[in-house]
């Protein structure tokens, strides 16, 4: 009891500032915190206090005075040197403690597993039937285990509600794990059967670094088998395909390529498709900017960098990434900005029963 109250004390030394409390690990981390604030809050105001009474009690009086000649004090030694060595021990048997607690995820088969996958300039998760999305979704009633891996440069992937967070490394695996608080959903009221928090990558990526940012999405165990198939469903509100397009632009390419014309890390989307010798950084000439280009720049983007982005990187968009559906959706979307294709998307709907996984061309003709 008495230990529980001197920590919630220490959170309560925080204040206001702290982000929103989801779980996780933020009972240890808020502790902690709270308990360094409050050594650098006790000692500031003793030394500034100290020396202005010594500045006070100890002013020159007198202009011939003669100041005493200033002996060792070992009892004044051990006074200014142990407390402070106390108190380093302390953070750090508590902060190595918090530090393992984090890196030692649960056992197989008591979390669900996820797969984050980080590539400049966002975040795909990939869920275990076969659902990806761009925020991560979790259950409220169970630990979630976060297996990370980067397709191009380093990243990390920071829950500051969950006080939470782990390099994301090209070329080997991390793994993170957390549990949320339950309490921040609710099962008896349908406007609290989810909570939102901030996702951010917290280590510098390039250009568009700023705007890899996301949601974790605290879901109701009660509603956790109904959002898994939710969010496995492709197109579920059956949008056009140029503006279902519009959507997926936004989500993965809209750091990069801008649609009105604009400088950016990529080509501008403005008036591209349909273009004709469109001149690539190999000395060749792309005949057409037709679907076959865009599909090969999406798929295999460093094969054909136009002139000028020589120096651009682009992360390749598997099927697991963007579906055949999307990049339909993309072609259409870019035929609406193109002067070059004045009539506009010539793909109107997508077939009834068409989920996304195959090729589809502008007829709505798909193939397996």
């Amino acid at each position: 009891m008495t230990l529980a109250f001197i920590a919630d004390f220490f959170r309560w030394i925080n204040g206001p500032w702290m982000p929103d409390d989801a779980g996780g690990f933020s009972d240890n981390v808020d502790a902690l915190n709270g308990f360094v604030m409050f050594v650098s809050y006790f000692f500031t105001v003793l030394i500034g206090g100290l020396m202005i009474f010594f500045a006070i009690k100890f002013r020159q009086k007198d202009k011939n005075e003669v100041a005493k000649g200033i002996t060792h004090s070992t009892p004044l030694e051990i006074a200014w040197t142990l407390p402070p060595m106390l108190i380093v021990l302390v953070i750090f048997a508590v902060g190595f403690r918090g530090y393992m607690d984090m890196s030692t995820p649960p056992r197989a088969g008591n979390a669900y597993e996820i797969r984050a996958v980080a590539n400049k300039w966002d975040w795909n998760f990939h869920y275990p039937n076969g659902a990806v999305t761009k925020k991560l979704f979790v259950p409220s009633d169970r630990p979630t285990k976060l297996t990370l891996e980067s397709v191009d440069v380093l990243h990390s992937l920071f829950v500051p509600a969950m006080r939470a967070k782990k390099d994301v490394v090209p070329g080997r695996f991390n793994v993170m794990w957390f549990e949320p608080d339950p309490s921040v959903v609710s099962s008896d009221d349908p406007e609290k059967y989810e909570a939102a928090y901030p996702l951010h990558c917290t280590e510098y990526c390039g250009q568009g670094h700023s705007q890899m940012n996301t949601e974790l999405v605290v879901v109701d165990g009660s509603q956790w088998e109904a959002k898994l198939e939710e969010i496995n469903i492709w197109n579920p509100d059956r949008l056009p395909p140029a503006e279902l397009g519009a959507i997926v632009y936004a989500n993965n390419c809209a750091s990069c390529h801008s649609v009105d014309g604009a400088a950016n890390t990529g080509p501008t989307w403005k008036d591209l498709y349909g273009k004709q010798n469109y001149a690539m950084a190999v000395g060749e000439t792309v005949a057409v900017v037709d679907d076959n280009y865009i599909l090969n720049s999406i798929r295999q983007p460093n094969l054909q960098k136009a002139v000028g982005f020589e120096g651009a990187n682009m992360s390749a968009y598997g099927e697991g990434v963007i579906k055949s559906g999307d990049v339909r959706a993309l072609i259409e979307y870019m035929k609406t900005l193109s002067v070059h294709h004045p009539n506009g998307a010539d793909l109107d709907a997508f077939p009834d029963d068409y989920e996304g996984d195959t090729a589809i061309d502008a007829t709505g003709a798909t193939s397996e």
